[in-house]
């Protein structure tokens, strides 16, 4: 009998997803000039007060007013921009497919920078500390100045993955940082010393492309533990030690979101879920078409979900689709929350909208 109020719910927030008011963005300009045979314009927006910075495959770092996207300066960097940028001690950092890290401030003066290697696939910074991933399997800690803390080698190197990795997450005392290999990692955040890894997405054995795993959307954290997407795969819950307690599905490659005790999941089913973080229990399922969802970001009373085909979607805590619309473009890059209630998106093409709640 417990059958029927999920299907009861799931039915409900289904009709709801029908509703919702349709919008316009705020505004959209194109802020990226992808190569016609390259990939297509792929890196997280971030905003931060009235700026927002976003990389591009034309090989720029390109600083926008949040207000209207008017374009306030450029940056050129090394090469395209795939990772999402990063913000610490009134910097802007920028990693380019050459592997360098570009510091710079508001006016686009470059105040230091660092190399590596291989293409840096993923960025963060949290608390005055900042943490990347190469595609060779490089972990980098660093600070506000650009001076390097420590440098931990992944043991098995590169692997069968896509272009950007999930971003590294600080929690406590520890990085926890995705892997090329395909393994999570937390890493102690004063030495690089591992402190346990785990397995979540294993390509052995992959042949096609189609059925490749991977580490793209951020895991959320959830008391002592970790639930983390898996594109291709499952949702992994680990505990504290990395230990799997439980999978179950979707796919994901969007970012878990948790609030609450529960969780917000973006599935490659198209669907919207909300989940018992404690549990892994569907509390409602609202599908919002049969594209995958490309990524999810915190709104005002609500989640912005956004799919590969350009659906933009603002769901409440009950399954509501408060606000709709769809870009003239599809989507590759995960949306960001533009720190106002509303959300950033980047199409394919390089057009960047911004959609505000009224």
């Amino acid at each position: 009998m417990r059958l029927l109020p999920i299907l009861l719910a799931a039915l409900l927030a289904g009709c709801a997803g029908l509703r919702g008011d349709a919008v316009a963005p705020a505004w959209r300009v194109a802020v990226d000039a992808p190569p016609p045979a390259g990939l297509a314009a792929i890196a997280r927006p971030l905003a931060d007060g009235d700026v927002v910075v976003v990389g591009g495959q034309d090989g720029f770092a390109h600083l926008l007013r949040l207000a209207d996207g008017r374009e306030l300066r450029r940056v050129a960097v090394d090469g395209p921009v795939e990772a999402g940028a990063a913000r610490i001690g009134g910097l802007w950092l920028v990693a380019d497919e050459a592997g360098r890290v570009h510091a710079f401030d508001g006016r686009g003066r470059e105040r230091w920078r660092l190399e590596e290697r291989a293409p840096v696939a993923a960025l963060a910074c949290a608390r005055e500390a900042c943490a990347l991933v190469t595609a060779d399997g490089r972990v980098r800690a660093f600070d506000a100045r650009g001076r390097t803390r420590w440098i931990w080698a992944d043991p098995k190197g590169a692997g069968l993955i896509e272009r950007v990795l999930a971003p590294p997450r600080l929690a406590g005392d520890r990085w926890l940082v995705a892997l090329p290999s395909g393994d999570v990692a937390a890493l102690d955040a004063a030495d690089g010393h591992p402190l346990w890894r785990a397995t979540v997405a294993d390509n052995r054995g992959v042949v096609r492309i189609s059925g490749l795993k991977a580490l793209v959307g951020a895991p959320a954290r959830t008391g002592d533990g970790w639930v983390v997407p898996v594109a291709g795969g499952r949702l992994h819950w680990l505990d504290g030690h990395g230990r799997t307690v439980r999978t179950r599905p979707p796919a994901s490659r969007a970012d878990v979101l948790a609030r609450g005790g529960r969780l917000w999941v973006g599935g490659e089913d198209g669907a919207l879920y909300l989940l018992d973080a404690a549990s892994g229990r569907t509390r409602w399922k609202l599908p919002l078409g049969e594209a995958p969802i490309a990524g999810l970001a915190p709104g005002r009373g609500c989640t912005w979900a956004v799919n590969t085909a350009g659906l933009v979607a603002c769901v409440d805590d009950a399954g509501h689709v408060r606000l709709r619309l769809r870009l003239p473009e599809p989507v590759a890059a995960p949306p960001a929350a533009d720190g106002r209630g509303g959300v950033l998106v980047l199409d394919r093409t390089g057009g960047l909208a911004r959609i505000a709640p009224r």
